[in-house]
């Protein structure tokens, strides 16, 4: 229940940004950045704590090895969905907040890798109760 928590606080301090432009477009403050800048770091250090504490906890091989293979896939998907986004920058995002070809390509493989992975969860939800249910 704690991690949930923790999960919606840093989504709420991150989405803080978003409803000021929600509100009138006004500049944001000066706070609210430094909690966006916060929220960033907290996501960012809870990464790599979950990529490299398992290897100093529990060195064994066989785990290290799933663990990569596991990254490696991630990377893969993530490459696959950087391909397929495309890079048409709308004049009115170029011209108001300075948007690139590249940040709508990197934010749309992201997008694009969020809907392969959500997709793979609900396929193998189906699958997994499909057989439970034949056995």
């Amino acid at each position: 229940m704690k991690r949930i928590l923790n999960i919606l606080a840093l989504w709420g301090i991150a989405n803080i940004s978003n409803l000021a432009y929600a509100q009138g477009g006004a500049e944001v403050p000066a706070s609210v950045n430094i909690l966006v800048i916060v929220a960033y770091i907290a996501i960012g250090l809870a990464a790599v704590l979950a990529i490299f504490l398992p290897i100093v906890t529990n060195p064994d091989p066989k785990k290290l090895a799933k663990t990569g293979i596991g990254i490696l896939a991630l990377g893969v998907v993530f490459l696959i969905g950087w391909a397929i986004a495309g890079s048409d920058v709308p004049a009115q995002l170029a011209e108001r907040f300075g948007v690139t070809a590249g940040s709508i390509k990197l934010y749309g493989g992201v997008i694009i890798t969020f809907y392969i992975l959500l997709a793979v969860a609900f396929l193998s939800i189906i699958v997994t109760e499909v057989l439970r249910i034949l056995r």
